[in-house]
């Protein structure tokens, strides 16, 4: 498996779960405050980063709604000794108030039962506004309470309303998107059958096992490099599959387990178009051999290498002519002929096209006589070769024939030098010097096409 670094996040992709989660936290703890506010409990860290503001400020709203509940507990139960409350706490403020009166009034009336005169004056004197009071403090309380709840609905159906765009931009993204397990590998979250999206013939139990694996590795390097995600081009090989993906991998945290969110994009379509680039770039369409691009590259490559060689510039001898008179049909064969007798050279040998009638040979551990020797050889075959098929087609192109009676068969021209480990020319001097033993080469053998055979 090639890892490669990935240090950005796609928002909205990878954190689907995440979110889902959230939403279940905040909306429980809101009911919670309402109906079981003993129990209500909020990990405002496991929240992600978009929601930690919205959970602090839940907290905030929750420890006051819980206090002000207790001490209005407390207060239906008559205990007027409650934990003293937040002075921040303006849901509480005017329960406090009433808890301050009622301990004023439990006070008088002790007074009262005592038998102090004057308490009993004083109690009574004030009581239809302490219950007035009573029954203000309470109906702002209720006031407040309602609109907190009002609040906490439409953060409720907001959450919602988030969680209902994600599920729906899951299901509907072109990207497979999984949640494993670390420790199980279980599948906790998938939008799509990952057997069917990855179009995999492999068991569900070999794909899962290489998920792990692959799950494990990344992790290992993530907290290595303190990074927050890796990716990689996923070998089709590795689970029996007929398409490219890129995977992404995002730790997370999915309901309290400790996860890995695999993210599959497919790039079949793109990876083909690259082959395809790569074809062009690199290869010639017509006879297969290396592009010049490509035959360059090597070329330099063997330079720096400093591997003894040979470069050979090879040369098509009366193309233009055989195109001319017999179409570029006959042309292009003549080409696939010389192509193919070249790549014979050798085992090792690296044939590249340089243009219409160009070529260069590039190979290791030969010296420049032997090499020489080695492309007469060729040459005589080549020519014993076309001579019959030559021949036949001016016999029956007679006009054509007349006026170049001598024209007898195929053959190519070339020049060779020799590349020493202590070489430090560059490639287009050596190729150029190939060149010019080639014209020398030709101009050698000029005589010799001229005689009838």
């Amino acid at each position: 498996m090639t890892i490669e670094n990935s240090t950005t996040i796609e928002n909205g992709s990878a954190v689907e779960g995440s979110m889902t989660y959230a939403t279940h936290q905040l909306t429980g703890y809101i009911e919670d405050l309402f109906y079981d506010f003993e129990s209500a409990a909020l990990d405002v860290d496991s929240l992600p980063v978009e929601l930690i503001d919205l959970g602090e400020s839940l907290m905030f709203l929750g420890n006051a709604i819980k206090e002000a509940r207790r001490l209005g507990s407390d207060l239906t139960k008559g205990k007027l000794d409650s934990a003293p409350i937040s002075v921040s706490n303006a849901f509480a403020r005017e329960s406090k108030t009433l808890q301050s009166i009622l301990k004023r009034l439990a006070w008088q009336l002790e007074q009262i039962a005592s038998g102090n005169d004057k308490q009993n004056l004083i109690a009574f004197g004030s009581i239809t506004r302490y219950i007035s009071d009573i029954m203000s403090q309470f109906k702002t309380t209720k006031t407040q309470l309602a609109a907190a709840l009002d609040a906490t609905d439409a953060i409720k159906e907001s959450l919602l309303q988030s969680n209902s765009l994600f599920e729906s931009i899951m299901s509907n993204s072109p990207q497979l998107i999984v949640v494993m397990e670390l420790s199980t590998g279980e599948w906790l979250y998938f939008n799509n059958s990952p057997i069917t999206a990855l179009n995999c013939t492999s068991p569900e139990e070999e794909l899962i096992q290489w998920m792990r694996t692959s799950a494990h590795e990344a992790m290992e390097l993530i907290e290595k490099d303190k990074l927050s995600s890796y990716s990689f081009k996923l070998d089709p090989a590795d689970v029996d599959i007929d398409c490219h993906f890129t995977v992404s991998l995002y730790p997370i945290n999915w309901h309290n387990h400790n996860s890995m969110a695999f993210i599959f994009t497919d790039d079949t379509e793109s990876t083909h178009k690259i082959d395809e680039l790569k074809n062009l770039a690199y290869y010639d369409e017509l006879t297969g051999a290396y592009s010049r691009y490509k035959g360059m590259e090597i070329f330099n490559k063997l330079i720096e290498e400093k591997s003894p060689f040979i470069v050979s510039f090879v040369d098509l001898d009366d193309l233009k002519y055989i195109n001319d008179v017999f179409g570029h049909t006959a042309g292009d064969d003549y080409i696939l002929t010389v192509a193919q007798l070249l790549s014979e050279f050798d085992a090792n040998v690296v044939v590249t096209r340089l243009g219409g009638d160009e070529f260069m040979l590039l190979s290791r551990g030969w010296k420049e006589e032997d090499a020489v020797q080695r492309l007469e050889d060729m040459r005589e075959r080549l020519i014993e070769n076309s001579k019959k098929a030559v021949r036949s087609a001016l016999q029956q192109n007679s006009e054509h024939s007349k006026q170049n009676p001598n024209l007898n068969y195929y053959s190519i021209s070339f020049g060779i030098v020799e590349v020493g480990m202590d070489n430090e020319s560059s490639a287009s001097y050596l190729l150029s010097r190939a060149d010019e033993k080639m014209y020398q080469y030709k101009r050698a053998r000029k005589q010799e096409r001229l005689v009838p055979k």
